[in-house]
């Protein structure tokens, strides 16, 4: 959801646009398959994938296209959208990187592409695969990085990201937190009874998974102690701007 609308995919081969309070139609863009992939939508664009093999970059006010860009391979990933660049994967094992303005191909990294969606922050890429390996990719150039092998054939979900960490749960039963920097390192692992297929959502400091086990989870982001309580919101009136704050110069290049 955007600015008052609501942006999703259907198996009926369209993108809709619905107004989020009365659930109007706004408009609709057709594809010519079925839209499996979550929509991004920034800077006055909707970006989306089909499993006819097109990544779609729409006018989110009007729908109608501005640019498409094809793969070789059907595409269920969600886009992610940082610096006016789309990452996006598709089941051609490839990783894309697309111009948002205009749709021209950047980069792609073969070998990290299929069904998960990528996760982007401080010029890093970090993407999961159905073979089980979890890889960071420069957000600029697409070299590679690093890597995490979980083990064979271990569906990895959707990642999550909050505060410089990545979030990801996969068959065995564990959701991991990787240091979205220049090393794969795990900060910490948290248990389940049964696989992760669901992305991990994080909200207030509390990392939140469903397992196959029946249950939903809750992690406190700082480790793998399962949260006893909500978090303690802040009163809205109490808060006020630190002028002093300096954002950290981490982006590599």
């Amino acid at each position: 959801m955007a600015n008052g609308v609501v942006y999703f995919g259907s198996t009926d081969d369209n993108v809709y646009a619905l107004n989020a309070t009365t659930g109007v139609q706004v408009w609709k863009f057709a594809t010519t398959y079925q839209v499996i992939s979550s929509p991004a939508v920034a800077s006055g664009m909707v970006y989306v994938g089909s499993y006819d093999d097109n990544v779609y970059g729409i006018n989110a006010t009007t729908g109608v296209q501005v640019w498409k860009y094809t793969t070789a391979g059907k595409i269920s990933s969600s886009p992610a959208v940082s610096e006016e660049v789309v990452y996006v994967g598709s089941q051609d094992d490839n990783l894309y990187a697309l111009n948002a303005r205009t749709g021209a191909l950047l980069w792609k990294y073969t070998g990290a592409g299929a069904f998960e969606s990528p996760a982007v922050a401080n010029g890093i890429v970090c993407v999961g695969s159905d073979d089980g390996v979890l890889t960071w990719i420069n957000a600029y150039s697409g070299a590679y990085i690093a890597k995490e092998t979980f083990s064979t054939a271990v569906v990895l979900t959707p990642t999550a990201l909050a505060n410089g960490v990545v979030y990801v749960g996969n068959a065995n039963g564990y959701v991991f937190a990787f240091y979205l920097a220049l090393t794969a390192t795990e900060a910490w692992r948290g248990a389940t009874g049964g696989p992760v297929t669901a992305a991990p959502t994080v909200v207030n400091g509390v990392v939140y998974v469903a397992s196959q086990d029946g249950n939903l989870y809750a992690f406190d982001q700082n480790g793998s102690n399962q949260a006893k309580s909500p978090p303690h919101r802040p009163r809205p009136e109490m808060l006020r701007p630190n002028p002093g704050l300096q954002p950290a110069n981490t982006q590599l290049r």
